[in-house]
C-alpha cells in the first residue's frame, strides 16, 4: 500500500504447494502483510465486529498463545 502496488487475483488455500510458495515470497521480504490490530482469541466477537465495520487497513491477528 505504502508503495502504491495492488495486488490481484491472490488466492490463499490450503494447497501445500501454493502455501509453500507465498511463504518463500514473504521470508525473502518481497512483500510483508499489513496488520491492523492483534487481538487475543478470547477477543473473536470483536474481531468479526471490527471486519464488518471496515474499519482499519489489513489483517486482524487472532493470538492463540501467549
Amino acid at each position: 500500500y505504502r508503495n502504491n502496488i495492488t495486488l490481484h487475483g491472490v488466492f490463499i488455500t490450503q494447497e501445500k504447494k501454493r502455501l509453500d510458495e507465498m511463504r518463500k515470497v514473504f521470508e525473502r521480504g518481497f512483500a510483508k502483510p499489513v496488520i491492523d490490530k492483534i487481538l487475543p482469541f478470547e477477543d473473536v466477537a470483536k474481531a468479526h465486529e471490527r471486519m464488518e465495520s471496515h474499519h482499519g487497513l489489513g489483517k486482524i491477528v487472532l493470538r492463540v498463545a501467549n
